[in-house]
């Protein structure tokens, strides 16, 4: 602790400080380590390095005792490679606290077998600001070094349907992550989703993730071919969300999108699915006329939702509902957050054949019909 907390002289002089302030100095750590750290004095900022292995998928975590003292330490990771060129940082991912808490947890990869570097700090320190560094000989963390799972890693080759990745996404509403490495010019990585009908796949990238890759995530149909969705440099704001339809496994592949690759091409994606029925329930096909008209279902909000696609060309899906006279009825069709281009036309029909509604939605827009009165 004395090593950590303090520098001291032959004369036993001392100071408030620690011996891993610079590259030179940094600490060995490797997976599974767990090393105690004090950010000591205020702008304290402590080096940690890896010896790096092609494609090693790794987190690392800054642990405090209280990570909801707004007060005390707020840790920071960054990282960089073996230039001492900084390629990415996290400070917390406040949509995950459930899992990681609000400590910093970086996720990325090691593009190869040289010694890469981490630090640790205060968030104060982080921005800059003098008037907002904090440090002291109480402010302990622990530095915690773990390699991801073999299934959480893209195996090759899965660059087709056939030898498409598992994504392994097996319980709804639980979160998982998987990396992978465009390790060639060209190459892309298939990931293979089993889903219930009804359930919304989800997709999100993790920011600030050090990689080279200017990443695109094609969602694809059951044939492993056809394009449903296309995002590029998915983020905790842009996310893929795309309705399943179908019995059968899906897939989603990962690119770069100007075609480059080498080992620091990696990237991390966070996948998590939603239940089926808790937003909507999956068309059921014939549905193309009145006769064959489907009825519609509540979600779990309590609202008729349904998730289709007009396939093939010239499809038309019709449904059928129940209200009563002087209801009020919205109709909303979402496509944006699904990543659909579908340009559609929306009609409202009564039982007696009156059109009560008819619009016209441009691709990726969402259109919402308020307090439209039922008269019969």
């Amino acid at each position: 602790d004395v090593y950590k907390r303090q520098i001291c002289d032959e004369a036993g002089q001392c100071v408030d400080g620690d011996r891993n302030n610079h590259f030179d100095e940094a600490v060995l750590v490797g997976a599974g380590d767990e090393l105690a750290g004090y950010i000591n004095p205020a702008g304290d900022v402590d080096y940690y390095r890896i010896l790096g292995d092609p494609g090693w998928f790794f987190r690392a975590y800054a642990l405090t005792d209280d990570p909801s003292d707004e007060l005390g330490l707020d840790t920071v990771v960054r990282f960089y490679d073996a230039a001492q060129t900084e390629q990415g940082y996290n400070d917390t991912f406040e949509r995950l606290s459930n899992i990681y808490g609000t400590d910093a947890v970086y996720m990325g990869c090691t593009p190869g077998d040289d010694t890469v570097f981490l630090t640790v700090e205060d968030y104060g320190t982080f921005t800059g600001d003098p008037g907002q560094f904090e440090g002291g000989q109480d402010y302990i963390y622990t530095l915690v070094l773990q390699e991801f799972d073999a299934g959480e890693v893209e195996d090759e080759p899965n660059d087709d349907a056939a030898s498409a990745a598992p994504a392994g996404i097996d319980a709804y509403n639980v979160s998982y992550d998987r990396g992978g490495v465009i390790s060639a010019p060209g190459d892309v990585d298939l990931w293979q989703v089993a889903l219930e009908p009804g359930a919304r796949l989800r997709i999100y990238g993790y920011e600030n993730t050090a990689t080279e890759i200017d990443s695109r995530v094609r969602v694809l149909d059951v044939d492993g071919l056809g394009e449903v969705a296309s995002y590029d440099n998915l983020s905790w704001e842009l996310e893929a969300a795309v309705p399943v339809l179908f019995d059968v496994p899906m897939y989603f592949e990962v690119s770069d999108r100007a075609g480059n690759g080498g080992d620091d091409h990696c990237y991390v994606l966070h996948l998590a699915a939603d239940n089926p029925g808790e937003l909507y329930w999956a068309e059921g096909e014939p549905n193309d006329d009145t006769f064959s008209a489907e009825p519609l279902q509540t979600s779990e909000g309590g609202i008729y939702a349904v998730a289709g696609r007009i396939a093939p060309v010239g499809d038309v899906d019709r449904y059928v509902f129940l209200a009563t006279a002087g209801e009020a009825v919205s109709v909303m069709l979402e496509a944006r957050v699904d990543g659909s281009q579908l340009a559609a036309h929306v009609r409202l029909i009564a039982p007696d054949l009156e059109e009560l509604v008819s619009m016209d939605v441009p691709a990726g827009e969402d259109v919402f019909v308020e307090e439209l009165t039922l008269e019969q």
